[in-house]
Parts: C-alpha cells; sequence; structure tokens
C-alpha cells in the first residue's frame, strides 16, 4: 500500500509536469509569436505561431493570430493605397482601403480611428457641398432651389449653425436683391463667426461686384482666418508634437501672428487658447541635477549661478542650455545640455579637471 500511494504521487507530480511543459510547449511560441507579430517580423511570427499550432492545433489565440499573420501583406497594401488616396486627395479610395483593412482584420485599431476620421470628413464634404450648393443657388436667385439644397444639408447635419443663419439670408434675399443685400449676409455669417460660409459668398461675390470694399475685404479675413485656423489645428491635433522645441516654438510664433485676429473670430481666439495652454502645458520646469565636486563654481548661461555643489537640483524650462564651471587654477569647462520631458531623470556632470 505504501509503494502504491507513492507510486501514485509520483505519478500525480509527473502529470502535472507534463500539463506544464505541454502548455509551455505552445504558449511560449505563441506569446513570441505576437511579439515579433507587433514588431513587424511577419516571417518569424510565422515560424513561431506554427510550432505553437503544430502543439495544440486547436489553440484559439494561435488560430486568431495565423489570420492576422496571413492577410499581413495584404492589410499593409491597403494601408499603402489609403496613404496613396490620401495623397491625391482621394477621400473615398481612402475609405474603401480602411473599410477592407477591418474586415481581413477587425484587431487593426488604427484602422478603425481612421476610418472614423475618413467618415467624419466625408459626412462634413457633403454638408459643404449642400451650404455651397445653397449659397450659388441664393447668387442666382433661385431660392427654390436654396431651400432644396439646405434640406439636403439639413439632412446630414442639422445641428450646425450655419443651417439656421442660411436661412435667416434665404429669407432676407427675398425680400432684397443686388450688392447690399449680398453685403448684409457676409456681415451676418461674419458675425455668427461662419469664415467659410463668408468666404464662399465673397468669392461668388468678387465675380458680380469686384468694387465692394465690403466683398474684398471680407474674402481677405476669412482667408486669413481659415489659414490660420487650419494651421492651428495642427497643434490641437498632435498635441504631442509640442515636445519638440523647434515646433513648440512654432506654434508660439503662430500664436502671436494670429492674435490680431481674434477680433474678429472668437472661434479662432478659443482655439489661440487652447494652443496656448498646450504650449504652457510643454513648458513646465524640469528637474535638473547637477553634480560636481563642490569645487568648481557652476553657471547656466543666461539663466544664473548654480555655486559650487556636489549635488543640486535646479529647474529649467525645456530647451537648450549651456553649464559653465569654473576653478581657480583650472581650464574652465562647457557642457551642452538639452533639456526635455523624458521618462530619463536628467543629470548633468560639470567638472574642472584639467589644470592650466
Amino acid at each position: 500500500y505504501s509503494q502504491a500511494q507513492t507510486t501514485i504521487e509520483q505519478l500525480n507530480t509527473d502529470i502535472t509536469n507534463y500539463q506544464s511543459a505541454f502548455e509551455e510547449a505552445y504558449k511560449q511560441p505563441y506569446e513570441d509569436a505576437a511579439k515579433a507579430y507587433a514588431n513587424d517580423n511577419i516571417d518569424e511570427a510565422a515560424q513561431l505561431n506554427a510550432q505553437a499550432l503544430k502543439v495544440k492545433g486547436d489553440f484559439s489565440d494561435a488560430l486568431a493570430l495565423q489570420k492576422r499573420i496571413d492577410t499581413y501583406h495584404e492589410v499593409a497594401d491597403l494601408y499603402e493605397q489609403a496613404r496613396v488616396g490620401g495623397v491625391e486627395g482621394n477621400i473615398e479610395k481612402q475609405r474603401a482601403a480602411y473599410q477592407q483593412i477591418i474586415k481581413l482584420d477587425p484587431q487593426q485599431q488604427d484602422a478603425k480611428a481612421a476610418l472614423a476620421k475618413v467618415e467624419q470628413q466625408i459626412k462634413q464634404q457633403r454638408f459643404a457641398r449642400a451650404l455651397a450648393t445653397a449659397v450659388n443657388a441664393i447668387d442666382r436667385k433661385d431660392f427654390d432651389g436654396a431651400q432644396e439644397a439646405l434640406a439636403k444639408a439639413s439632412a446630414i447635419d442639422n445641428n450646425r449653425p450655419e443651417l439656421a443663419t442660411l436661412q435667416a439670408q434665404i429669407d432676407a434675399e427675398l425680400k432684397s436683391q443686388g450688392m447690399e443685400s449680398l453685403e448684409k449676409r457676409i456681415q451676418v455669417f461674419a458675425g455668427a463667426d461662419e469664415w467659410q460660409t463668408v468666404l464662399i459668398l465673397a468669392e461668388k461675390g468678387m465675380a458680380d461686384y469686384p468694387d465692394s470694399q465690403v466683398v474684398q475685404q471680407a474674402k481677405q479675413s476669412a482667408g486669413e482666418i481659415l489659414a490660420a485656423s487650419s494651421a492651428l489645428d495642427v497643434y490641437i491635433d498632435r498635441p504631442d508634437r509640442l515636445a519638440d522645441n523647434n515646433i513648440r516654438q512654432n506654434a508660439v510664433n503662430a500664436v502671436s501672428r494670429y492674435s490680431g485676429l481674434t477680433q474678429l473670430s472668437a472661434k479662432l481666439g478659443e482655439k489661440i487658447s487652447q494652443v496656448e495652454q498646450l504650449i504652457e502645458q510643454e513648458n513646465q520646469p524640469i528637474d535638473v541635477t547637477v553634480r560636481s565636486d563642490n569645487r568648481t563654481c557652476i553657471k547656466v548661461l543666461g539663466v544664473g549661478v548654480v555655486g559650487e555643489v556636489r549635488e543640486k537640483t535646479i529647474q529649467l524650462k525645456p530647451g537648450k542650455y549651456q553649464f559653465e564651471g569654473s576653478r581657480e587654477g583650472y581650464r574652465s569647462t562647457i557642457v551642452d545640455v538639452v533639456v526635455e520631458k523624458s521618462g530619463t531623470p536628467i543629470v548633468i556632470n560639470v567638472q574642472c579637471n584639467e589644470r592650466v
């Protein structure tokens, strides 16, 4: 009985070890395959995943990964098609490519995000076309056509404030004609801070009323405001880029350059405030640890004196700095330092070791 009990215990141990070894034999290759796939090492991923499936052919995770591996190159080609579509300005081509990517590989989160953005752009383009049609119809004095176009725009997005403003202008056009009416419409849209519509009206108005100072000024102001808005969107959409000193300085210059336009556009003022907040977030002082021999006098050129220290933590805003070390009887030294946000602590060693 004792021998039987010992044998059973040994068998249980062996079974447990065998089960662990069996799981290790297919899980580890799968995990390595997943890492290789994430690093775009497709051939390696395919080999490792094949090992996992060889051990356990019904391993669901490996089967799912195999589907992604099988469609990898096709998905890559579709991403390229989407990129080309973006260069060509062919948004429908982009949408078709992203839709096919998601169909082949539903785990492609980048494609899902890109498709959502493209769909939103298509919606905005359709809305803009309908709005432009309504504006053109008004210019042709075709108010029935304008109402029809406005209804199409409303069906796309009935929450846009341009609809109510344009409807008001259609009603106004039914009562008045000519240049005075156009100038009033431009002023209404400018007052409503709808500069895309102002630009459409002004561009059309220039053909009919080239001598109108109001139309000329409206076109110039609308162009400047819309260009400024697009330029600021670059920083708002990608705030992480402001960590770069040059890009952050460009953003500061942009804010300064466009600030004068805020008197005409409150929306532009809001974007400028948003960019200023993002700049301020990226321009917070960063801890910099200065280490020395307690005999070298240290200065941050253009900033101030650190003094003779063995170790001291100071705060500097992101940027490029020069640390100068001086010590009587020793050659002075200059250390160039780039202070930027990073997960790694910034430690600077400044010592004068070379005797004169």
